[in-house]
Parts: structure tokens; sequence; C-alpha cells
């Protein structure tokens, strides 16, 4: 147990570290080699500034940077390629709010599992979080409470947080007691959220949770469904706090991705409050909000898949809901295209980010990127034209899928299977090093696959905790890669 613990440990101290380096290399200059960069904006107040990139397109208008990059400049007409991926990305900038400085106003449902499962510790940390983000608000903040087990109770209708002393009575009041109906809690935290809902407020569902869904509804693609749904049509995000070992990280995780936030595993019930303040002060430096892409698509061209992300399709037009955008926070996905057979036209690609700026108070700010991919015959011609930075982005983003096969293959006891999908990943980290260089993403892809190899090796000599910690640790490390954190 001790082992794994420490391997754990190394792994987490790894990643922060690589982390870091990140942060640090996104100050280094960059050399242009793109021939034109077709930028364009709709702001009269705010400079625009179109940045050099070796990598597809940019675009920075005060706190925020707008990204595009196509795999390759080129595509195939020869039918042995008739695919091309697009990378969107939308970045914010560092910003520390003044002491003066007016933030949106949040509108919090805080959703607490008091299962029996959650007695003693984990409830105690639970309610201690959930008071210190009432201590946190403003007057002008909204709140409610909800706590679940068979039975959805809620502690505090959604109310301004004025009068903090009653709140806290009434956390302090939560008891734990009966099974764990998730899906009823979640929906009456959406339900509250709705009642001061506004689009210049953060607007979102805090669900934490320490076991399997047992009560009301249980089919976890319904219940993505929902969050999924209160995210695109009414602008509610939720993010998750799985706690201990008994909880389905699989379902949390799909929650949070699905509905527009983050997901959390806490092993440790004592990290709860900390955790808390994370997420909280996140909430509280919006720079952005009402964060949208939308991508136009000529004739002939159409989405195959998408990762590290879900978009809507309406015509030709491929939207992608981004919601609020956080300090130092990085929204990205990558779609993956299909051309029919026998367009042989340059394809031409316009990508719009629409977004209310949080810190200046302007609504309806646009930044324009318009780029194109030329049809060739040749292969040698198209395998010149790969644009690497976003050929690692692919390459990323496929090895982020086989690791959740992988993980899945280990937990059947299909051994052999994890390791040759995982030695797959080892073999494309070499590749895309030779071909497109290293990066701090691709660094922190190989710690985490060949620490999975070597305890996948290890795995049916651990104990069922030892497991169990392997999977939500590693499945929250391969989350926080393909969403950027």
């Amino acid at each position: 147990m001790k082992n794994l613990l420490y391997a754990v440990i190394a792994l987490t101290v790894a990643s922060i570290i690589l982390y870091v380096q990140e942060a640090i290399s996104q100050h280094a200059d960059k050399t242009c080699t793109a021939e034109s960069c077709a930028v364009s904006v709709s702001s009269n107040t705010i400079p625009v500034e179109v940045i050099p990139t070796d990598c597809g397109q940019k675009v920075h208008q005060h706190l925020i940077n707008f990204s595009m990059a196509t795999d390759h400049t080129l595509y195939r007409t020869d039918s042995a390629a008739q695919e091309c991926y697009v990378y969107l990305e939308v970045k914010a900038d560092t910003y520390v709010p003044p002491i003066e400085d007016l933030r949106s106003p949040v509108n919090l449902a805080i959703v607490i599992d008091r299962s029996g499962s959650m007695s003693g510790e984990k409830l105690r940390y639970a309610k201690e979080a959930a008071k210190f983000v009432v201590n946190m608000l403003e007057d002008r903040d909204f709140i409610s409470i909800v706590m679940y087990d068979e039975e959805v109770d809620v502690v505090v209708k959604s109310t301004q947080v004025s009068n903090k002393r009653e709140i806290l009575k009434k956390i302090d009041a939560i008891y734990e007691d009966g099974a764990t109906n998730l899906c009823g809690g979640m929906m009456e935290g959406y339900h509250q959220i709705a009642q001061n809902k506004n689009e210049r407020y953060v607007n979102k569902v805090l669900l934490l949770s320490d076991g399997l869904v047992n009560e009301g509804i249980t089919d976890a693609a319904t219940i993505e469904g929902i969050a999924s749904k209160e995210d695109q049509e009414n602008g509610i995000s939720i993010s998750t706090f799985g706690i201990g070992l008994d909880f389905n990280e699989q379902l949390m995780t799909a929650l949070a991705e699905r509905g527009n936030g983050n997901y959390y595993f806490i092993a440790d019930a004592e990290k709860i409050p900390s955790i808390f303040d994370r997420e909280l002060s996140g909430l509280l430096k919006v720079v952005a909000q009402n964060a949208h892409i939308t991508l136009d698509l000529p004739e002939g061209i159409h989405v195959s898949k998408a990762f590290g992300g879900h978009y809507v399709l309406d015509g030709n037009q491929v939207k992608i809901n981004f919601r609020d955008i956080y300090s130092d926070e990085t929204k990205a996905i990558l779609l993956k295209f299909r051309i029919e057979d026998g367009y042989q036209q340059v394809m031409a690609l316009q990508a719009q980010l629409h977004y209310d700026d949080a810190v200046l108070k302007t609504t309806n700010q646009t930044l324009f990127i318009h780029s194109s991919i030329s049809p060739t015959p040749n292969k040698q011609a198209y395998d010149a034209s790969l644009v690497a930075c976003a050929m690692q982005q692919v390459a990323l983003y496929r090895m982020n899928e086989r690791i959740e096969e992988a993980m899945k293959a280990t937990e059947n006891g299909e051994y052999e299977r994890s390791y040759n999908l995982l030695h797959s990943n080892a073999s494309d980290i070499q590749y895309v090093t030779d071909y497109c260089g290293s990066s701090i993403e691709i660094a922190r892809m190989d710690s985490l696959n060949s620490g999975l190899m070597h305890q996948t090796q290890e795995y049916e000599e651990l104990s069922t905790d030892e497991k169990k910690i392997l999977m939500k640790s590693s499945r929250e490390a391969n989350y926080k890669m393909r969403s950027k954190k």
C-alpha cells in the first residue's frame, strides 16, 4: 500500500513541476513562420493584437487568447487520407482582481451527499467546506444548499448571502442517513440555481459524493445527458467532487466534462475544504463569460469526432460552449473532419470566439480567425505540410483515449491488452517527439503512461483499496491532461 501511495505522490509532484514549467514556457519568445495571419475583430473599445506564432493563428484581446491550428496546411485528394483535424483553444491570462474590483456575482448550489457512508469525518469536512464557501461570498452573491440520501432536501433555498449566521446554522444541522440519490440531488441543485439565474452571474452546481448511485435515476448516460442539457440550454455548469474510494469516478468525470465544470478526486476527507477553496478561488476570478466558438464549414466537410470537448451542429456551423473562462485557464477542443470523396477545393474555415469581458464589463466581444487548407494529390507535399504543435495535440488526445481503454482492460483482467495499449502509446510518444518535437504536455503524458505500464504489471498483487487508488488517481491525471488542467 505504501509503495503505491509513494508512486501516486511522485506522479502528482511530477505533474506539478511540469505544470509550473509549462506556465513559464508560455512566456518564451515565439517565432512566426506563418506566411499570413488572417485575423479580424469586431471590437471598437479593446485593443487587439495578432500574435506571431508557429502554430496556426492566434489573436489576443485584453486577457483572452484565441487560437486555431490545423494538423496540416494541405489535405490529400487521393482518398488515402480524406480527413483533417482542427485544434481550437481559448486561454486566459493571469488576472489578480484589485481589492476594489466589483467581480461578477456567483450563484452557487452546493449539493452534499449525506448517505450513511458519509458519516463521521467525510460529512464533517463537507459541512466545513460549505461553510467556508458561504463565508467567502458577498451579500450580492446567491447560495443554496441541497442534501440527498434516498430523498432530496433543500437545506437552504437559493438566497442572497446576507444572513450568513442563519445559513451556517442550517449547514451545521445536516446529518447522515440513507442511500445515494445523486441525480435527484443534482437536479434540485440545478432547480435552485434557476431561481436566480442571470447570464452575468457565474451559475454553478458543486456536487459532492462518496458512493455509487443506487436510488432515483441510476443510468449514467441519462444523468450525463441532464448535465449536458443544463449547460447547453440553460447555461448552468457543474463541478464534481468524488470522496474516498467507492464513488463512480467515470460518472463524476463525465458529469464535469459534459457540464462544463471541473472534477476532483479527494482521497482524504480532510482535503475537502482546501479543494473547495481551489474551486471557489477560480470562480471569483472569472475573466470571460458566455464564451462560445462557432466554426463555419464548407459543403462537403463533416465532423466525425470531437476530442476533449463537446459540440452542437447547426447546419454547416459547429458551436462549442466554453461558458465561463477563469484566470490562467485553458479550454480547448480537437475536431476531426471527414472530407467527401471528390472534394478538391481550397477548404476555407472561419472560427469566431464570442464572449463577454467580465473584467471590463463589455459584452458581445467577437474575435475572428480565417484559415484554409489546400488540396494536393502528392503524399510528400502533404507530409511536408505538417503543423507540429497541432499534430502533438492529435497524438495526445489519441493517447488519452488509449489510457482510458487500458484502465478498463486492467479492471477486467485483460492485462495483456492493457499493456499492449500502453506500449502503443509509448511508441507514439517516441514517434511524435521525433517528428514534432517534445513539449510539456508530451512529457506529462510520457510520465503517466510509463507509470501505468509499470503498475499494470503489478496490478494482480495489489489489495482492493490499492487498486481503487491506482485507478482513481490515474483517471484524474488523464482527465487533467485532456481538459488542460
